[in-house]
């Protein structure tokens, strides 16, 4: 099987004339475009491509002289007037019609979740006060649970005035019995060193308890 030739454009050098009689090889000049297709490489593919051989060739009388181009009945084709879409103006409002769209779709689901956050919040309150209102009315139910604001002692600190009931009555008592006995022993002191008087020579007068003497509660004498 014969290498097929290489196309001139791309591989083949420059034209060459007969040689001088001084030995030189006169080389005739190349066009722009001629040197040009030497460096492209686009060119030098197509090039490569009409120049294969074994039915692979697709030249300028080919139903496939274009090699990029797909066939008509192909999934890859397409009209070149349908190529590119011509209506711009309905291609932005399209876009426009497609942000409105997205956006009042995030806003709508922002709205839903604040919403649904609102709810939440609020059922928890109700469900948070409920139990507060269910734990107070337990409260009033149970009256041995209101003791633990009673005052500890009978009478009350700020006043200091007896309360009500046996606790201050004892209370009382006890105080009246204090006083009573700080009398009789200021009583007794006083006649035990004053037994005559030093001016007059005369005996000492006895003196009377300032404080009556207290009764027990419960024995109805004052």
């Amino acid at each position: 099987m014969s290498v097929p030739e290489q196309p001139a454009a791309v591989v083949s050098g420059p034209e060459e004339v007969n040689a001088s009689e001084f030995g030189f090889r006169n080389v005739l000049p190349r066009s722009r475009d001629q040197r040009n297709i030497t460096s492209d490489r686009d060119a030098i593919e197509r090039a490569r491509l009409e120049t294969r051989r074994d039915g692979f060739r697709r030249g300028p009388d080919d139903e496939y002289a274009n090699p990029l181009k797909p066939n008509d009945g192909s999934v890859a084709y397409i009209n070149e007037s349908e190529r590119f879409y011509r209506d711009v103006a309905e291609e932005e409002r399209r876009e426009r019609e497609a942000r409105a769209e997205r956006r009042d779709r995030v806003l709508a689901e922002r709205r839903s979740e604040t919403v649904r956050a609102e709810e939440e919040r609020w059922r928890k309150f109700e469900e948070e006060k409920e139990r507060e209102s269910e734990k107070w009315a337990a409260k009033r139910e149970n009256v041995h649970l209101g003791r633990s604001n009673n005052n500890s002692v009978p009478y009350n600190p700020i006043t200091l005035s007896y309360g009500d009931g046996p606790e201050a009555e004892r209370l009382r008592y006890m105080d009246q019995s204090a006083e009573y006995r700080a009398a009789l022993r200021s009583k007794m002191l006083y006649e035990k060193a004053n037994t005559y008087n030093p001016v007059t020579g005369e005996d000492v007068r006895e003196i009377d308890v300032p404080v009556a003497k207290p009764h027990p509660p419960g024995t109805g004498t004052a």
